[in-house]
């Protein structure tokens, strides 16, 4: 994954407890995260829709700062389906698992994408 992080997450985020989905799916989004992630991962489309995006905290693990994820999402395909159709595409469900770290500033140093 290919992507420059705008500001470190806020350390809030790593205050011990669990985070829930939106809230994580909201801080990877401010921080220019969640569109190169969703993008990784994405199977039947050519564009992540970051605004579909749902998450699950699989797992978390404060004292490495280590996140798993499972994130539900919309993709769509490029163009039109033919010059006089109107219609539009409906979009593609996606779905991925990764686990994320993170240094005790809130960078990302890891992001690994699971099968």
């Amino acid at each position: 994954m290919k992507t420059k992080q705008t500001a470190p997450l806020d350390p809030a985020l790593f205050a011990g407890y669990t985070p829930d989905g939106d809230t994580v799916v909201r801080a990877l989004d401010e921080y220019g995260l969640l569109f190169p992630l969703l993008q990784a991962g994405m199977v039947n489309g050519y564009f992540a829709d970051k605004h579909s995006a749902r998450a699950m905290v699989l797992d978390w693990q404060p004292t490495s700062r280590t996140l798993r994820l499972s994130i539900q999402y919309e993709s769509q395909m490029a163009g039109c389906a033919c010059d006089d159709d109107p219609t539009p595409q409906q979009p593609s469900p996606e779905f991925l698992t990764c686990t994320l770290a993170f240094d005790s500033d809130g960078w990302l140093t890891r992001a690994e994408l699971e099968d």
